[in-house]
C-alpha cells in the first residue's frame, strides 16, 4: 500500500490525517529541492562547457548551431519517411498488377 493509498485509508477511517499529510508535503518538496538542485548544476555545467566551446578556436562554428543541425535532422528524416512510404505503395501497386499474393522468400 503506498502512503497516499494509506493516507486515503485513514481519511476514509474517520482518522486525523493532517501531520500524514503534511509530511508527505514535506517529503515531496525535498525531492523537488534536490531535483531542482541538480538541475542548476547540470545547468551550470552546460554553460561552462558552451563557454569553453566558443572560445576554442579549434571548434568550428558550425558545430556549435546544434538546433540548426537538429531542424536539418528533422527534415531529413521526414523525407526519407515519405520516400519509404511511397517506394511501399508502388511495391504494394507492383505486387497487386503482377497477382503476387505472398511474401519475398529471403
Amino acid at each position: 500500500m503506498s502512503k497516499l493509498d494509506w493516507v486515503v485509508a485513514q481519511a476514509l477511517g474517520g482518522q486525523a490525517i493532517d501531520d500524514e499529510l503534511y509530511r508527505l508535503r514535506a517529503e515531496h518538496e525535498k525531492r523537488l529541492r534536490t531535483e531542482q538542485d541538480v538541475l542548476k548544476a547540470l545547468c551550470a555545467e552546460a554553460d561552462d562547457l558552451r563557454t569553453k566551446l566558443s572560445s576554442s578556436p579549434n571548434v568550428p562554428t558550425a558545430t556549435l548551431d546544434i538546433d540548426g543541425l537538429l531542424s536539418v535532422a528533422k527534415a531529413s528524416l521526414v523525407d526519407k519517411k515519405e520516400a519509404l512510404f511511397r517506394a511501399e505503395q508502388a511495391l504494394a501497386a507492383y505486387r497487386l498488377r503482377h497477382g503476387l499474393t505472398r511474401e519475398p522468400e529471403v
